[in-house]
């Protein structure tokens, strides 16, 4: 599930580094083109090569379309059988029950439980998750993306890393 998340992330952070390099290359020729002002209109528009880099962005698109749909459909397919997994669970361990569990328990309130419970994994639960391994994935190819264009960020990365678990656990450990 994880790999669907970083699937997507990858190939989004991709089309960033494709449309990065259509960047550098036409600032490149333009600034090539600067020099050679004898340049004709029609060889600076075959320089440029805007349909290869355009294609090549298109096509990122439609990975990233097809990528976000299949990692959401992976997603709560994964949720939906979490569901049924507990609600069967929960099912069988109702049936199980003595006579004396139904005679001082409500029906209510078995009813209730069961609602409740499904409601809270079938709802929200999937939601927060999505929402957390998409964000975790956005802060992971951030952070190597900058790496990878900055390295000395790296040196950086280690000592705030350290003060933010330090500030962490003391602030856990005076709320409890």
């Amino acid at each position: 599930m994880i790999l669907s998340f970083a699937v997507n992330q990858a190939v989004n952070a991709g089309s960033s580094v494709w449309l990065a390099a259509w960047s550098d290359h036409s600032g490149d020729v333009l600034s090539s083109s600067n020099e050679t002002a004898a340049a004709a209109n029609d060889t600076l528009s075959d320089a440029l090569d805007n349909d290869y880099y355009l294609g090549v962005l298109g096509g990122f698109g439609v990975s990233q379309a097809a990528a976000s749909f299949f990692r959401n459909w992976f997603f709560f397919w994964v949720c939906a059988n979490g569901s049924v997994s507990i609600h069967d669970s929960l099912f069988r361990s109702v049936i199980r029950a003595t006579m004396r569990f139904f005679d001082v328990t409500p029906t209510g309130s078995v009813i209730n439980r069961f609602s409740g419970d499904l409601h809270v994994v079938d709802l929200p639960l999937p939601r927060i998750l999505s929402a957390f391994f998409f964000n975790m994935m956005e802060i992971l190819s951030a952070l190597i993306l900058i790496s990878i264009s900055s390295p000395v960020f790296l040196v950086a990365v280690g000592p705030l890393a350290a003060v933010y678990i330090l500030i962490l656990r003391s602030s856990t450990t005076n709320v409890i």
